[in-house]
C-alpha cells in the first residue's frame, strides 16, 4: 500500500506538482498536488498523465484514497 502511495508521490513530484516528501502518506501536501494534477492534466505530458493515473488506480484499489 505504501509503495503505491510513494509511487504516486514520486510521479507527481517528477511531473512538477510538488507532493512533498515521498513518504507513502496521503497528507495535505499530496492531496493538494493531486488537485493541481487533476486541474492541469490536460497540459501535462500524456505519458506522465497515464503513469500517474495508473498509480492512482493502484492506490485506490488498495483503499488508500477514494
Amino acid at each position: 500500500m505504501a509503495n503505491e502511495a510513494q509511487l504516486v508521490q514520486q510521479l507527481l513530484n517528477d511531473a512538477g506538482f510538488d507532493a512533498g516528501t515521498v513518504d507513502g502518506r496521503f497528507g495535505p501536501q499530496t492531496r493538494a498536488a493531486l488537485e493541481r494534477f487533476r486541474a492541469n492534466a490536460g497540459t501535462t505530458e500524456p505519458a506522465q498523465v497515464a503513469a500517474i493515473q495508473q498509480a492512482l488506480q493502484a492506490v485506490a484499489d488498495a483503499g488508500v484514497i477514494g
